[in-house]
């Protein structure tokens, strides 16, 4: 993952200019920007802040680096230059929303509200120090993944673009997290007051369980796959087993019991007690507290790992680690790359299948709420439809005759319903 630079804005206090109420976005280590010849960037991004009749005015400005603009103090005119424009449009219209655009004063003067620019303001305008997991998201969604967005206008961004980039992210990421991020997207260009992207024809993709068949897999095929898992990296020399990557077996122990790879890489030993283990809220992708028990496979792998790790962490792999290493399974196994997460719908749809109550299911993977459990997995299957269809069928039809026949059924066991029933009619005649 790409690290995600720390700008912030500091105030600027040029001597002989009046910089009152601006800033400057920038990841120097400065408390105040005092000499122009700190800053040597291509481009300039300044925030004004001005008080108008008590009315607390914010505009941000980016301008390019050009030949009307080629050093920081001309930029920094510029804006200075503004400040009696704003001043007199919030005086005209009440607010700066109110008019879309503010006449400019110079012609060749390059303003440009690009994704990228804008998307940093807005992280930082909405973070809470109280949820900054949200903050993270947004950054995630914003910054990292729409990366085909970056350069263009906030306001000509359309459905054609949002699609575009769904459709190479699909690839990626998971249909949850897939619509996470174009729910960022979509709360930010509306604060941007996007008009051009239709969110009714984004082609979001559906929250379906995976079809193992769309991968070529039988049901044959995934008891090999789990086998494997079960037994990873083992060789057996006179009879005797051997594990030559107990940690990656250890970690594909606790994917097997539904849980999500990046909480059991967050584990530690603290949260394990002799027959139970938490994940705390803190880890928690639904931010509550998660327990759930320890089997016997569970209890072997924390006390392999106690003898393995050389600190509080039960695991020291990073995901792409373990995702290589489960890429590599697959491979020698024969099979098409699987993503990690799509484990949990392999056990949730075979639980499923195998008529596990919803509720159980639910609890295992850690889901917020039955619903959701239902929404991704419930009647996703034909069988499961048809096994629904009949016995719905069967209770709305059940009558005397029924009974007549299951008692039929109890005398002549060695009898079909087809016989049975024939021999109704007969004996009715």
């Amino acid at each position: 993952m790409d690290k995600i630079m720390e700008k912030k804005y500091i105030l600027v206090e040029i001597p002989n200019r009046n910089c009152k109420g601006i800033a400057y976005y920038t990841d120097l280590n400065l408390e105040k920007i005092t000499n122009a010849k700190d800053i040597k960037d291509k481009s300039f991004k300044f925030r004004l802040k001005l008080r108008v009749d008590g009315q607390l005015v914010k505009k941000i400005y980016t301008i390019v680096n050009d030949v009307n603009f080629d050093t920081f103090l001309k930029a920094l005119d510029y804006v200075i230059s503004e400040k009696e424009i704003i001043r007199n449009s919030v005086m005209e219209f009440g607010t700066l929303r109110n008019k879309n655009k503010i006449e400019k004063a110079h012609k060749n003067t390059v303003v440009i509200e690009r994704f990228i620019d804008k998307a940093e303001e807005w992280i930082e305008e909405k973070h809470n120090p109280e949820i900054p997991s949200t903050t993270f998201n947004r950054k995630a969604s914003l910054i990292i993944r729409a990366t085909e967005l970056h350069n263009k206008s906030v306001k000509e961004i359309t459905t054609a673009d949002i699609n575009d980039m769904i459709s190479r992210l699909k690839k990626e990421f998971a249909p949850n997290t897939l619509r996470g991020t174009i729910s960022n997207i979509k709360m930010f260009l509306n604060d941007c007051e996007n008009e051009l992207v239709r969110w009714d024809k984004i082609k979001l993709p559906s929250l379906e369980s995976v079809s193992f068949k769309q991968y070529g897999l039988k049901d044959d095929d995934c008891k090999k796959i789990v086998n494997v898992m079960m037994e990873y990296s083992l060789i057996e020399i006179d009879g005797q087993k051997y594990y030559t990557n107990k940690e990656m077996r250890n970690v594909f122990a606790f994917l097997l019991t539904g849980r999500r790879i990046g909480e059991v890489l967050k584990l530690e030993f603290k949260h394990f007690r002799e027959n139970d283990y938490d994940i705390p809220k803190e880890i928690s992708k639904i931010k509550k507290t998660l327990t759930f028990s320890l089997d016997d496979d569970l209890k072997r792998a924390v006390r392999e790992q106690k003898e393995i790790s050389k600190n509080n962490k039960l695991f020291n792999v990073t995901i792409i680690t373990v995702r290589r290493h489960f890429h590599g399974m697959l491979k020698a196994l024969g099979y098409p790359e699987i993503r990690i997460h799509d484990m949990r719908h392999l056990i949730a749809s075979i639980l499923i299948q195998n008529e596990t109550a919803i509720e159980d299911i639910s609890v295992m993977l850690g889901h917020q709420s039955t619903k959701y459990t239902e929404s991704v997995y419930a009647s996703k299957d034909q069988k499961q439809a048809l096994r629904a269809t009949n016995k719905f069928k069967d209770m709305m039809t059940s009558s005397k005759e029924d009974k007549r026949l299951e008692k039929l059924r109890i005398l002549m066991p060695d009898k079909t319903d087809e016989q049975l029933k024939v021999l109704l009619e007969v004996l009715e005649r």
